[in-house]
């Protein structure tokens, strides 16, 4: 639970206090904001599939990996230059695509881990109600980009070797 809180904490630390980041989805032009969109969609298709067909541990764990190995571990690394930089469309529509992402992957989380996503949800959305009120995501197909996710799968993939290289040869 500890990387969903540090991910909230990094996106709330990049903005203004007061501002309210308007979710839009048409920001999402960047491949690793296109990337994590589609992989949100694939979580929420087998999430929904694993609740409706009672195998609420596949669900548990198609979110589990989502948020834990996707969102928090690749996602956020990606988009730090652009949190943090100079561009200040470029933080926008980081900020936007990573708000909306927390906030749908906080209410596919919630039957799962009610009380920490009901006290994130009240951080990060403190005007909207509990998030028990809120809707159950549902699939946007289009928002679906194989292109994208097979260019980061290819990234992860290299990355790792990488690391796996260094490790191996004390590097």
């Amino acid at each position: 639970t500890n990387k969903i809180w540090n991910a909230a904490r990094l996106l709330l630390a990049t903005v203004d206090d007061g501002e309210k980041i308007k979710q839009d989805e048409s920001t999402a032009t960047e491949w690793p904001d296109r990337w994590i969109r589609s992989r949100l969609q694939q979580t929420i298709q087998a999430t929904l599939k694993g609740m409706s067909e009672y195998k609420f541990n596949d669900a548990a764990e198609a979110v589990y990996q989502f948020v834990w190995h996707e969102y928090c571990d690749w996602y956020l690394e990606l988009i730090k230059r652009r949190l943090y930089g100079t561009d200040p469309a470029a933080k926008l529509a980081a900020q936007r695509t990573a708000f909306s992402v927390l906030e749908t992957s906080l209410r596919l989380m919630h039957p799962f881990v009610p009380f920490i996503t009901e006290e994130l949800w009240q951080i990060i959305n403190p005007d909207s109600g509990s998030i028990m009120m809120q809707r159950i995501p549902h699939l946007q197909k289009q928002l679906i980009n194989l292109e994208s996710e097979s260019q980061m799968k290819l990234l992860i993939s290299l990355i790792s070797a990488i690391r796996n290289i260094r490790s191996d040869w004390n590097i």
